[in-house]
């Protein structure tokens, strides 16, 4: 995935090369940037926001009229208030202390933002606000885990997945989903598994990410192969699934 260009967020390019006149914010990470390239809506809610500079990101750049943040933690969220008013931004971000979506009201933000949680945790804050997921237009989810299950959730949800990102910090890679109301459901297990979108762009990240695992999977497949337990003959049947739904995606890479 590509970085986001300095035309569209003039802002950004400052900040990463250090020239902004507005000092003391951290840099923002290439997954947040393009967390929040993915925004549309112009009001949005950041849930989880730790210190805020997604909301913030967002005002300054003029992709949001206003945002709200929310943290379930006191800590957090007093070091994002302190962010906001350092920026002058108390009227265009309102903070909310509160687990999930149960700080807004339905139809109150026609947007979400979800990074840095796992999958299933997302689900189960979703579930339990079922009013306020009913009325919202757009969602933009990075999940750690569970991407597969959350894919299926979103579409059961009444989202289809507009786009969808992949990228790679740390060593690690990283899902964004953005979601928007519409009616979807894939038709291959495949495509549940590693991505509809990314097999259709043919992300390189995925065909690099798709041949690691891969070769660990041959690895384990190995390991399995040499033990006589029905547990270790179970595991290698999975195992083989696995790297059968592999296989496939990467014909399409």
């Amino acid at each position: 995935m590509q970085k986001a260009s300095e035309k569209e967020f003039p802002f950004f390019a400052q900040t990463r090369r250090g020239r902004s006149q507005m000092t003391g914010l951290p840099e923002i990470s290439e997954r947040l940037l393009a967390v929040a390239q993915c925004v549309d809506c112009t009001v949005t809610a950041d849930v989880g926001t730790d210190h805020g500079y997604v909301p913030i990101y967002l005002c300054l750049t003029g992709k949001t009229t206003h945002a709200f943040g929310s943290d379930v933690r006191k800590g957090p969220l007093q070091k994002a208030r302190e962010n906001v008013e350092k920026y002058q931004l108390s009227d265009r971000i309102t903070l909310r202390l509160g687990s999930g979506l149960a700080p807004y009201a339905p139809g109150e933000v026609p947007s979400v933002v979800m990074a840095g949680m796992g999958g299933m945790l997302m689900m189960r804050l979703m579930e339990e606000s079922p009013a306020v997921v009913d009325a919202l237009e757009e969602m933009v989810l990075s999940p750690q885990q569970d991407i597969p299950e959350l894919r299926r959730f979103v579409h059961e949800k009444g989202f289809c997945i507009a786009e969808e990102k992949m990228l790679k910090e740390g060593g690690k890679y990283y899902h964004i989903l953005h979601c928007k109301r519409g009616k979807e459901r894939y038709e291959r297990e495949m495509e549940y598994l590693f991505g509809k979108c990314l097999l259709d762009m043919r992300e390189p990240l995925l065909k690099e990410f798709l041949l690691a695992e891969e070769k660990r999977l041959k690895t384990v497949l190995r390991r399995l192969t040499a033990g006589k337990s029905e547990k270790a003959q179970a595991r290698a049947e999975e195992v083989n699934r696995e790297m059968a739904y592999i296989k496939e995606a990467l014909q399409c890479l």
